[in-house]
């Protein structure tokens, strides 16, 4: 009977030595995936910052052509009038 104990206690403490290695390993991989994730998370931040800034700089031609046209239309509009009072 108190072999029986001693091997079921022996089992018992495979079984959860086993256990503890099984879950050390998942830590150890949840931990890596979690690094990746931070990883991709951080370029993808970057790249929606550069995108961020690519688009305030097209923004910003943009403007700068819309008045351009708005002054080559009034100067347009001035011609006009002077050629209609020549």
């Amino acid at each position: 009977m108190e072999n029986e104990l001693n091997n079921e206690s022996s089992r018992l403490k495979q079984e959860n030595s086993d256990l503890n290695q099984q879950m050390n390993h998942l830590n150890y991989l949840l931990s890596k995936l979690k690094s990746e994730l931070g990883e991709k998370d951080n370029m993808l931040g970057r790249q929606y910052n550069d995108n961020g800034q690519e688009v305030q700089t097209v923004k910003q031609q943009l403007e700068m052509k819309k008045q351009e046209n708005a002054q080559l239309a009034s100067t347009v509009r001035d011609l006009r009038m002077s050629l209609k009072d020549a």
